[in-house]
């Protein structure tokens, strides 16, 4: 019985080995495939496995130039063991490659990490050259913070290294992500600060440090902050200031929103304070400020929004002037975005392809532009396929030549809405993109909607740009993705049937 025992305990012994050593062995190959699906499913494979061996492979595919796997690879290293996922992570596979694109991925993992993130040794790392992998380090310290997962440095070495970053950086994105960090670790030092960024000469600058205004300020310091916003010249920084009186969900933030109404010359903006004076109250008044200001006469001083009671709101009948697939058109500076990836090519019963059905709903919210209004159109497969560089105004000729420009485009191949949506963002007067997709990014460097939507808003503190989008056959898994990301820019996500 002795014998037979051990025999049984060392036969099952081999079989893990064997289980564990082929599960390295088939990830390893996998991750030599041409396939980028058969790197993507290797990847995963060895994440579940889980050895040592294993994440160090894992980490190596941040390197993979397909950003199904590279994206893949990042998202599961956050679920790597913490010690060892910051061993790989400042390796040459993470921060120490001479990749700009890796160390920006691998940059962003320490947010995401489940246990005690090495303080210090991201401090260490913010010297980068690259502005992007700096804005990823301090949104990772930022996300530490918060979830109490920080060691290996003190308050104060902390406070002040992220003090000076918030007044000496550069660029605007990043200055705005170390006040956040500091806002997450000591709020009154921010505070001190966050005053003097409020003034900053660079609006980008000004609208994310109005979106840290209901963190950092007392209710006399922050109705002053948002009403001095609400005046600033620069649309993105009353854009911030309607969404902190949407966090603030005060009778001061009502009283300020109703103060708005009538006077915000960006039809986007206008349609959101009332949206947000909706979602409030949970009543559906539109944009006379008399029924508003009825309501808050009778609220006490101490009142404060209940739980989200969200109505969309359409305008007036003759705002409404245009509508794309369904989904209203609430912008004057708005971006259109066309997913040409295979889906929009499928032929309906009619004989007609998708693409087709979408040139007709592209010609028919374009003719209802009003012609103050400016847009764009960026067609996108791979790659973008703008038709301008800038909005252009919604003049007959450009609105003819937007039309037939989208017609005649039979760009095909796989989707790339992030590079899209870059490329959209670099025109500073956009403040709408309207996407029309399937759901599914494929082909570039983002892919996975987990990344994309936190990735989005991160970028978007300092931007304050909707993301309006219509989804084509997409699943619901697909639809939650995009509805997020629409709330958490002030847009709306529509589904749609375009084979009916």
């Amino acid at each position: 019985m002795l014998v037979h025992a051990i025999r049984i305990t060392l036969t099952l012994c081999l079989a893990t080995f064997a289980a564990g050593s082929g599960s390295l062995a088939d990830g390893g190959e996998g991750l030599r495939s041409g396939d980028k699906w058969e790197r993507k499913q290797a990847v995963e494979a060895l994440a579940r496995s889980g050895t040592e061996a294993d994440w160090r492979l894992v980490a190596g595919a941040l390197s993979d130039p397909r950003g199904e796997v590279a994206d893949t690879a990042q998202l599961l290293l956050g679920r790597c063991p913490a010690e060892l996922a910051q061993e790989l992570l400042n390796s040459d596979s993470g921060l120490g490659s001479k990749t700009v694109a890796i160390r920006r991925r691998a940059a962003e993992v320490f947010g995401r990490l489940q246990g005690d993130v090495d303080a210090k040794g991201l401090l260490r790392r913010l010297r980068d050259r690259d502005e992007e992998v700096r804005r990823m380090l301090l949104y990772s310290l930022q996300r530490s913070i918060a979830g109490g997962r920080l060691a290996g440095a003190d308050g104060r070495e902390l406070r002040g290294a992220l003090a000076s970053r918030a007044k000496s950086e550069r660029d605007a994105a990043v200055r705005v992500r170390a006040l956040a960090a500091l806002a997450a670790l000591d709020p009154l030092a921010a505070r001190e600060l966050s005053n003097r960024a409020l003034d900053d000469r660079d609006a980008r600058v000004r609208t994310g440090c109005v979106g840290l205004v209901p963190r950092l300020l007392s209710d006399g310091g922050a109705e002053a902050a948002l009403r001095a916003a609400f005046e600033d010249e620069a649309w993105s920084v009353r854009a911030a200031a309607i969404e902190a009186c949407r966090e603030l969900g005060s009778k001061t933030a009502l009283e300020l929103l109703i103060e708005r109404l009538g006077r915000e010359p960006e039809r986007r903006s206008a349609w959101r304070t009332v949206e947000v004076l909706r979602e409030l109250t949970g009543l559906r008044h539109g944009d006379d400020p008399r029924p508003w200001r009825d309501l808050v006469a009778g609220l006490a001083d101490d009142w404060s929004a209940g739980a989200s009671r969200a109505t969309r709101y359409g305008g007036p009948a003759d705002e409404r002037s245009s509508a794309f697939a369904g989904l209203p058109l609430v912008s004057g500076r708005l971006a259109f975005l066309i997913d040409l990836s295979g889906s929009i090519w499928i032929e309906r019963a009619d004989g007609r392809t998708r693409k087709e059905v979408v040139d007709e709903e592209l010609a028919r919210a374009v003719a209802g532009l009003p012609e103050e209004a400016r847009f764009n159109l960026i067609p996108f497969t791979s790659e973008p396929h703008p038709w301008r560089e800038r909005l252009t105004a919604a003049r007959p000729k450009a609105k003819r030549e937007a039309t037939a420009f989208l017609r005649s485009c039979d760009e095909r191949g796989s989707g790339d809405f992030w590079e899209a949506a870059m490329l959209a963002l670099e025109d500073p007067a956009v403040d709408t993109l309207v996407v029309l997709t399937d759901g599914a990014p494929t082909g570039g460097e983002r892919y996975a909607l987990e990344l994309i939507v936190p990735l989005f808003v991160e970028l978007n503190a300092t931007r304050r740009v909707a993301v309006d989008s219509v989804l084509v056959g997409a699943g619901r898994r697909l639809q939650r993705y995009w509805t997020a990301l629409a709330d958490a820019t002030g847009g709306t996500s529509r589904a749609i049937d375009l084979d009916g």
